[in-house]
């Protein structure tokens, strides 16, 4: 009879494996559940589907560092960016007038612009970034609060292209009007 008690201590014992290795996968499939969930709230996904950022802090943080250092990453990298700087906008016109016959010296217009941009994004299969960074510079401060919805919604016509735009923490109320914060715009 103490084969029959190793058998059932064998027995036990193999039920007791399999369930640690159910519950093992049970929790390994949780954990894969949860971070898939992570993932879809995550504001990467959200920028993959709404290519617009907006980045703001306070003055001296390294915003214009971090977005001068991505710009400069893509074009080395043989990766299409524009950067503009928001000291360069230097009127009261909107900003579809000053980029393009003041900064870009183009003569052409804002569609015709981002239709070529998004097809040359399109051919090379990568998202080009379209950067301004510090809007609250130059006379930023006296048209973007006006434009700035405008400005985003023309560039959701165009899969290929991102919008990121800076500002400094303390005039992101002036500039960005509540319902383009409130709405996730």
């Amino acid at each position: 009879s103490l084969t029959n008690c190793d058998d059932q201590i064998n027995k036990n014992k193999d039920k007791n494996e399999s369930r640690d290795y159910i519950k093992h996968h049970i929790n390994e499939a949780w954990r894969a559940i949860y971070d898939f969930i992570e993932f879809i709230r995550s504001p990467l996904l959200k920028l993959s589907n709404n290519p617009f950022a907006l980045l703001s802090g306070p003055a001296g943080i390294g915003k214009s560092h971090l977005l001068a250092d991505i710009a400069l990453i893509r074009i080395n990298s043989n990766k299409s960016c524009i950067l503009l700087l928001g000291q360069h906008f230097t009127t009261d016109e909107p900003p579809w007038t000053q980029i393009l016959r003041n900064l870009l010296r183009l003569g052409c217009n804002e569609k015709q612009l981002l239709g070529a941009l998004n097809a040359k994004a399109e051919a090379q299969g990568e998202r080009l970034l379209f950067i301004i960074d510090a809007i609250n510079e130059g006379r930023g401060k006296y048209f973007w609060h006006d434009h700035i919805n405008g400005f985003v919604s023309t560039f959701k016509k165009y899969p290929w292209l991102g919008l990121v735009l800076s500002i400094r923490d303390s005039y992101k109320e002036l500039l960005t009007p509540d319902e383009t914060l409130t709405n996730n715009k």
